[in-house]
């Protein structure tokens, strides 16, 4: 939420000094139209949106991990994952854009996950106890995304607007994953395809060049995804193969995509 916060007051800073002439949320309509248009078909915009995300989970002491409420210790890890996307899209009507992107997205793990919940939960079952003990995991997404989004005018205003996001992604992704140290050679490859239909939300800031700075949040996603696993080490070994549908809330704060777009054609 501290992120969060800090992406808004960012956005809402550079804007304050890049205001058009209307000033800050004065309400204006279109004389022709007699309505507000945030942003006029025939536009065309080119645009860059990007998002990066760090988790690191690590004891105060060797062997001593992140504890949730104080009661589960789930061990150390480290995770680092970003994305970037370059994009184009037009105005097919006012404030209504039917755009294409190009998604690269990646992340690296290093882990010792334990979570025991034996004791919550007063069992033997030794199901109720994950461990990902001293592994390394490596992911390349590269993908291409069909999106439509409609804009809102923020009460009114030239400088400020809100936008909704249906985007269809089509995505090819590889990931390696390994244990450290002796066994390191005993590499996990996997190969995935997959499709998303995800829907996202947003604040866009126009500033006076023609320009803007946007951030979306992704809100629900719809996925189907189709995985062959390779153990490396055993040439002759079949792939592992699986195959998923899932519909799940994409809400992630820390995983918020800033982005610079760059308007050409109507005003």
């Amino acid at each position: 939420m501290k992120k969060l916060f800090v992406a808004v007051l960012a956005l809402l800073s550079v804007s304050a000094f890049a205001q058009n002439h209307v000033g800050f949320l004065d309400k204006y309509q279109n004389p022709d139209k007699g309505h507000v248009v945030f942003l006029e078909k025939g536009n065309r915009a080119f645009g860059i949106s990007a998002s990066y995300r760090n988790f690191n989970a690590n004891g105060a002491y060797e062997g001593d991990g992140y504890s949730m409420l104080s009661i589960i210790n789930i061990g150390n890890g480290n995770l680092n994952a970003w994305s970037v996307s370059p994009s184009f899209s037009i105005f097919v009507a006012d404030d209504v854009s039917l755009g294409l992107s190009i998604d690269y997205s990646g992340y690296n793990v290093d882990t010792d996950l334990k979570l025991d919940l034996r004791d919550i939960i007063k069992t033997d079952d030794p199901m109720f106890n994950v461990q990902v003990l001293n592994r390394h995991m490596l992911r390349h997404s590269v993908g291409i995304s069909f999106a439509a989004r409609r804009y809102l005018s923020f009460f009114g205003s030239e400088t400020f607007g809100v936008f909704g996001e249906a985007r269809l992604q089509g995505k090819y992704a590889t990931t390696t994953s390994s244990p450290r140290g002796e066994n390191a050679y005993r590499v996990r490859y996997s190969q995935s395809f997959g499709l998303a239909l995800k829907m996202a939300a947003g604040l866009c800031v126009k500033l006076r060049d023609n320009s803007a700075l946007t951030m979306s949040v992704p809100i629900v996603g719809i996925n189907w995804q189709n995985t062959h696993q390779n153990k490396v080490w055993q040439k002759n070994a079949s792939p592992a193969k699986m195959s998923s549908i899932s519909v799940s809330r994409d809400v992630d704060l820390l995983g918020i995509q800033v982005g610079y777009v760059r308007y050409i054609g109507s005003k």
